[in-house]
């Protein structure tokens, strides 16, 4: 005849047995779902670090010389061109050195008609600004020539590039594992970025439902233990890498940096915090 004692600790047993199977179920689910997670995340890096195939550089190019040409428009002197236009000029013989941004007047008009180089700068004081109209009134430094030319002559610099591109440019070798399009690597990695959500939101869940299960942690070997913090810190760190990369290359205002933030899994607080990061070294070890 079967105890009290007897059967409460074959419950037990049985008990014990089936939170066994549960946990051991869970774990090789979760293992199954970081192998994924970690193979998408290489797969992500392996198409952002492959170079570009000759379309895409032309195009980048372009765009380039687009980019420099409205930073000259958005931040340059060109706002203030009305006083560019205006001489500085006495405003009347009556009224001694007073001077003042005047517009141009019928006289001006006649002594540019009649191409009189001599007596332009007497009729509009000797001080007329329309030379720095080009440079956007900057000092014609490295940087600000570059973005004044591409401005004035972005169409011209672009065809000029498609004229002799080809004969200049060699065609790295490509990953033939890689889309050669970046339009088409573009959304591979967006349908990369959503899976990892997915992936991300089911490994959690397992890790609420283990947590359920049992009132303490599964125990863990130390050197087991240390060896994992330290894979887990590593790819915490090559993933900040992985974005901060990207920030740098395509973030131009907050609504980029919301998306990239969203792509990668992070927050728009941590994505300006790696925005704000000068230099960043790639993680190795």
């Amino acid at each position: 005849m079967t105890t009290k004692t007897e059967a409460n600790t074959s419950a037990g047993s049985s008990l014990a047995a089936q939170i066994r199977s549960f946990l051991e179920e869970k774990y090789a689910e979760k293992a199954g779902l970081v192998a994924e997670r970690d193979s998408l995340m290489e797969r992500r890096e392996r198409i952002e670090k492959a170079p570009l195939c000759a379309e895409d550089f032309k195009r980048a190019l372009h765009g380039y010389i687009d980019m420099r040409g409205q930073f000259f428009l958005d931040k340059s002197a060109m706002k203030f061109i009305p006083e560019l236009l205006y001489p500085w000029r006495q405003l009347t013989p009556t009224q001694g050195d007073q001077r003042k941004n005047m517009p141009l007047n019928t006289s001006d008009a006649m002594v540019i008609a009649n191409g009189d180089a001599s007596s332009l700068g007497s009729i509009l004081g000797g001080e007329f600004n329309w030379p720095y109209i080009v440079t956007g009134g900057q000092m014609a430094n490295a940087p600000i020539i570059e973005n004044w030319a591409c401005f004035w002559f972005g169409d011209q610099i672009k065809s000029k590039i498609d004229q002799h591109f080809d004969a200049f440019y060699v065609e790295p070798e490509q990953d033939a594992s890689v889309p050669r399009l970046v339009e088409d690597r573009l959304k591979e990695i967006e349908q990369i970025a959503g899976r990892l959500g997915e992936l991300i939101a089911q490994i959690r869940a397992i890790d609420a439902e283990v947590s359920q299960a049992i009132d303490l942690p599964k125990p863990e070997d130390p050197a087991e233990a240390e060896q994992r913090r330290a894979r887990e810190d590593l790819a915490r760190r090559r993933h900040a890498y992985q974005v901060w990369r990207v920030i740098r290359l395509e973030a131009r205002n907050s609504d980029d940096l919301r998306r990239i933030a969203s792509s990668y899994g992070v927050t728009f607080e941590e994505a300006t915090r790696l925005k704000n990061i000068p230099n960043m070294e790639e993680p190795r070890t």
